[in-house]
């Protein structure tokens, strides 16, 4: 709910801030921002979660170069939206998860309204380790615990709509979905191949 009204706040600050101009103009050609939405979980006692961005425009045209790292880290869930564990209702699990992002933006300036919409493929690459624990015997034997490392490449798309405050300051509001065109498959676990969405809201300085 914190999160809803985050979002409502910052839907708001759009009369406060200036647009990003036509890009033959910009002067500050790089971004460096950062998903408040995910600094909220660090107070979150059964998850932490950090992501990260770096934006660069390209000169003379309407389009930008964008590189995300977020590391992911959830404890003791039992069970997680997507996972099911085969024979095992009552397994407990940590998974730790290391991703890295490639978008490409094509942005379209709208001066009126004093902002930036943009539209972007992506393509992610996310490496997992699961720490399972409390599996039966019958499952490993004579061990209640197992790790195992997993990775996915995902494709997927993404809109966003960003604010500028004097060339310097931004906050920009996002939405993606993707889905994995090539996993690892687990041993103890089925994986949905579902499609994946996000929102978030994006604090940036621009250098």
């Amino acid at each position: 709910m914190k999160k809803i009204y985050l979002l409502t706040i910052f839907l708001m600050l759009n009369k406060l801030c200036f647009g990003q101009n036509d890009s033959l103009k910009i002067l500050k050609k790089n971004e460096i921002k950062c998903d408040i939405f995910n600094i909220m979980d660090i107070f979150d006692e059964n998850k932490v979660e950090l992501q990260i961005f770096y934006e660069r425009f390209l000169t003379g045209r309407n389009q930008s170069f964008q590189l995300s790292l977020a590391i992911t880290k959830k404890y003791g869930f039992a069970t997680i939206s997507g996972y099911s564990f085969i024979d095992e209702p009552d397994i407990v699990h940590s998974v730790e998860s290391n991703s890295v992002a490639i978008n490409y933006n094509f942005i379209f300036p709208n001066r009126k309204k004093f902002s930036s919409f943009s539209i972007f493929p992506l393509i992610k690459y996310t490496q997992f380790k699961d720490n399972i624990t409390n599996i039966s015997i019958s499952v490993l034997g004579n061990k209640n615990s197992s790790i195992e490392n997993r990775f996915s490449i995902a494709g997927g798309v993404g809109i966003a709509n960003k604010w500028i405050w004097m060339d310097k300051i931004s906050y920009q509001i996002f939405a993606t979905g993707s889905k994995s065109i090539i996993k690892a498959k687990s041993k103890y676990q089925i994986i949905e191949n579902r499609f994946e969405p996000k929102v978030g809201v994006n604090l940036g300085f621009r250098f």
